[in-house]
């Protein structure tokens, strides 16, 4: 059973083909500042987390960073998976 946290984490995550993934769907880089917009104001203490899988090209996670900062995000963490992370 998950138990509620006050700040949880909006993640992002950039895979190895250059997929984008949020809140469990595929968007494309166009969406990203809008959806995260709309994230911050509805959460505005939630942290994003961009996880990158090792294998992502550094110039797309590079995008998706800017986006994030674009979007009113001033600090965004950035993590990095595996190819076989989930």
């Amino acid at each position: 059973m998950a138990i509620p946290q006050e700040n949880a984490n909006i993640l992002v995550a950039v895979r190895a083909n250059g997929e984008i993934w949020m809140d469990r769907h595929q968007v494309d880089i166009r969406e990203v500042r809008p959806l995260i917009e709309r994230l911050h104001i509805e959460r505005p203490d939630d942290m994003v987390v961009v996880v990158a899988d090792k294998a992502a090209k550094s110039g797309i996670v590079g995008k998706v960073m800017d986006e994030v900062k674009a979007g009113g995000i001033k600090d965004v963490a950035l993590g990095a998976a595996g190819p076989s992370a989930k």
